[in-house]
């Protein structure tokens, strides 16, 4: 007989003070460690990568996703300034990294795909993006990014294509079945199955996830120094306030 084992933890998410926080199942809210800055959660969910930087150059730093405060490692470093890398684990990892420079529009950059080859990350392909984090799919394989041109889509080395027209976030559930993305005062979540949608309607989000299971979407608000986590129930379609936050939250996974 299989045995689950049922997690504590609704919801993890990082601040803008680069602080990783978990919120249990009665609400409570523990903090767990402090994270780089401008940090991604791995496609598997095993590590939190982000950025440090030295001068005009940036180093990719990597930490375990858990409550072991094991410090982070550095996985490579580039001329530049870098943000949002995410890591795929695979037997050859990938990072997606978004390089911005005064070359780039405001808000855009240069989205820069790694693979690890012979102990180095080479590039493999780049596209012009929004700074906005990347998320690997851990099963397909794909990249899900917001296009320089505002547009959701999905992309691996042999080519892309478009989720939706416009989005300014977005967020997949576990098992990569559906999608939310958030855009003109509404978060969206669509089935990658039978394209059925629904819509919500939420105000100045900053952040989503999806629940592990799937049946609850989180997301995150702020305005005018006020900082909420709101949890929209499928189930019964209600939102509720989840919790009050101390700082804007930057990035949410289950």
């Amino acid at each position: 007989m299989a045995i689950t084992v049922l997690s504590p933890y609704q919801v993890f998410f990082i601040d803008e003070h680069d602080k990783l926080w978990a919120v249990l199942k009665d609400n409570r809210c523990r903090f767990v460690k402090s994270v780089p800055a401008f940090s991604c959660f791995s496609a598997a969910r095993d590590y939190i990568c982000g950025v440090e930087f030295d001068g005009e150059e940036t180093t990719v730093m990597g930490t375990t996703f858990g409550f072991g405060n094991d410090g982070c490692a550095p996985m490579f470093k580039q001329w530049g300034y870098f943000y949002y890398p995410a890591l795929l684990e695979t037997k050859t990892p990938f990072v997606a990294v978004l390089k911005a420079d005064l070359l780039n529009t405001a808000g855009t950059a240069d989205m820069i795909v790694y693979k690890k080859a012979r102990k180095k990350y080479q590039p493999i392909y780049q596209l012009r993006a929004k700074v906005v984090p990347p998320v690997w799919s851990p099963k397909c394989k794909k990249l899900y990014y917001i296009t320089a041109g505002g547009a959701f889509a999905r992309v691996d080395e042999h080519g892309g294509e478009l989720l939706a027209q416009m989005a300014a976030l977005f967020c997949l559930n576990k098992d990569e079945t559906e999608f939310a993305y958030y855009e003109n005062d509404h978060i969206t979540i669509v089935s990658m199955e039978t394209g059925n949608t629904t819509k919500i309607i939420a105000f100045d989000v900053t952040a989503l996830s999806f629940n592990q299971s799937g049946d609850t979407l989180f997301f995150a608000s702020s305005k005018d120094g006020t900082h909420n986590i709101y949890a929209y129930d499928r189930n019964t379609r209600e939102v509720a306030l989840l919790m009050r936050a101390g700082a804007k939250i930057n990035a949410m996974s289950y």
